[in-house]
């Protein structure tokens, strides 16, 4: 008869064998400040992700929905500095500065 724990054993064995080199290398990695470093992240970041959903992201969207208007804006522009290098004297301005 097979006990409870001999059955876990069966099947956690494997997993096991095949995540040790990689917990053998983040422990041989890991100082003790980088692991509070992770635990400074880990408590802030409930607060990082509210700020970049409540500021970043829609400011983000804004810019998208601005970029058209300031291309035409960019444009006007264009055209104003064309019409005002056409008027008389315009050359002797830009020279004055």
């Amino acid at each position: 008869m097979v006990s409870g724990g001999e059955v876990l054993l069966g099947r956690v064995s494997r997993p096991v064998g095949v995540l040790l080199p990689t917990v053998q290398r983040l422990v041989d990695a890991v100082t003790p400040g980088d692991a509070d470093a992770v635990a400074v992240l880990l408590h802030r970041l409930p607060g990082l992700l509210a700020l970049v959903e409540d500021d970043v992201a829609p400011l983000a969207r804004a810019l998208v929905e601005v970029a058209p208007d300031l291309h035409n804006v960019l444009e006007l522009l264009e055209d104003l500095h064309q019409l005002a290098s056409g008027l008389p004297g315009a050359k002797r301005l830009r020279r004055r500065g």
